[in-house]
């Protein structure tokens, strides 16, 4: 849309030779200053949002974690059909924290890669190891129950081996996280 651009320079030019009258005084122009400073303000405030309405908001859901978050923590990323989308939020705003958390499904051995295509256990219960004392749960699915969209022998796994700690639960926009603690 660069293309309006020498249009809007026009439009600006003749609202303001119409604004400014050599015999108006500086006081003239106080109102106009102050409506172009509000919206200016308005603009400035939509574009410092960490995430745009309608999106995830991994920025909060992370903060949230971390914020909670205690050594030999660990993650797991679940959702019906969002949670890689998850696991790239999350690995993107804790980049310069990489081994805060240990993401427990990835299938070890797995080829380390940057894309979205991961490896995850097929024997969940083979992957999930026994020092961890505390899971935190991030799931895609808010509005639902917590363990909704899990793939049944994870979810077994998870509701047999660990509770769900009551006051961790969390939701931020199209995120939850919680914090599972084993029995």
């Amino acid at each position: 849309m660069l293309f309006t651009l020498p249009a809007w320079a026009v439009l600006t030019g003749v609202a303001l030779d119409a604004l400014i009258d050599l015999k108006t005084s500086r006081w003239g122009l106080v109102p106009f200053a102050a409506v172009i400073l509000y919206f200016a303000g308005l603009g400035q405030q939509g574009l410092r949002q960490k995430s745009p309405p309608g999106t995830f908001d991994y920025w909060h859901a992370v903060m949230n974690v971390i914020d909670h978050v205690q050594p030999g923590d660990a993650v797991t990323f679940e959702g019906e059909r969002h949670a890689w989308h998850l696991r790239l939020g999350f690995r993107y705003w804790l980049r310069n924290k990489p081994n805060l958390l240990r993401d427990v499904f990835l299938r070890p051995g797995a080829p380390a890669r940057d894309g979205f295509k991961v490896w995850l256990c097929k024997d969940a219960r083979a992957c999930l190891p026994d020092d961890v004392e505390r899971l935190w749960l991030v799931t895609c699915s808010p509005e639902k129950q917590l363990f909704d969209g899990i793939p049944r022998s994870r979810e077994r796994l998870l509701r047999s081996k660990f509770e769900v700690e009551a006051d961790s639960v969390r939701s931020v926009r199209r995120i939850r996280t919680a914090l599972l603690v084993r029995r």
